[in-house]
This record gives C-alpha cells, sequence and structure tokens, in this order.
C-alpha cells in the first residue's frame, strides 16, 4: 500500500464514527500505534469482542492472519465498508451490477468488494463504485 492510499484510507477513517457500528464479525481495519506493533502500519481483521479497557478506554480483540491483536478504537478504526460497481450507462430500467464472473447482471450475481479493492482495482467501462447499505 502506498503513502497516498494510506492517507485515503485514515481520512475516511477519521471522517466515520465506530461506535454503534462496530460488532463481532465484522472487518475492520486500524493503524498500529504501538511500537511492538510497527507504527503507522495498517492492519485489517476481523473483530471477535470489544471491552472496556479502563483508563484506556474501549479495547478491541481483531484476529489478523491467525494473531490476536488488541485495539484502542480511541485511536481510529475504519469499519469495513462494502462496494458493488453499477452501470452508469444502462438503457435498461433495471441497474445492471458488475461480477467478475459474468460481466454486467443483476443484483444477485454481483460481486462486493472492500474499501482497500476499491482504491486498487479499476473499474470496467461504464462502472461507478456504490456503497453497499449496511
Amino acid at each position: 500500500m502506498n503513502e497516498q492510499e494510506r492517507k485515503e484510507i485514515w481520512t475516511e477513517a477519521k471522517r466515520k464514527s465506530y461506535r454503534n457500528r462496530v460488532t463481532p464479525g465484522q472487518r475492520v481495519t486500524f493503524m498500529a500505534m504501538s511500537e511492538r506493533m510497527n507504527p503507522g502500519t495498517l492492519y485489517s481483521g476481523v473483530v471477535m469482542s470489544e471491552s472496556n479497557g479502563g483508563d484506556r478506554g474501549i479495547e478491541m480483540s481483531i484476529l489478523c492472519d491467525n494473531t490476536m491483536m488488541y485495539h484502542n478504537v480511541s485511536t481510529g478504526l475504519i469499519v469495513e465498508t462494502e462496494y458493488v460497481i453499477v452501470n452508469v450507462l444502462s438503457f435498461s430500467d433495471e441497474t445492471l451490477y458488475w461480477s467478475n464472473t459474468d460481466g454486467w447482471g443483476n443484483r444477485e450475481t454481483a460481486d462486493t468488494f472492500t474499501s482497500d479493492e476499491r482504491l486498487r482495482l479499476n473499474l470496467p467501462l461504464e462502472g461507478a463504485w456504490h456503497e453497499v447499505a449496511a
């Protein structure tokens, strides 16, 4: 991940509120702050639990690549947003969605993409990103 992508992701983290949105099972991205976790490194994982860390504030147990990490959410947390690709030039009454396997089709066959994929991948011709409602 390059520096520009890191800034975009962290800007999104500051813009979005994690409160009342994070539940066990959700994918999240966070930036390491402690010296033992390589400060500035972005980690992604699945929320396992949330607890009150006392003076440290709310902490989350996050499973990242088979390693349990503990993160104080006051330092920032991105709740992963899912996206679909829609056809902006569709001439039919039906909205067309992108599938990497089938091309343009209906919502049931559409692929979903993560925030990271949205930053890295190119859109197909006539495609636009749309956030999936939670």
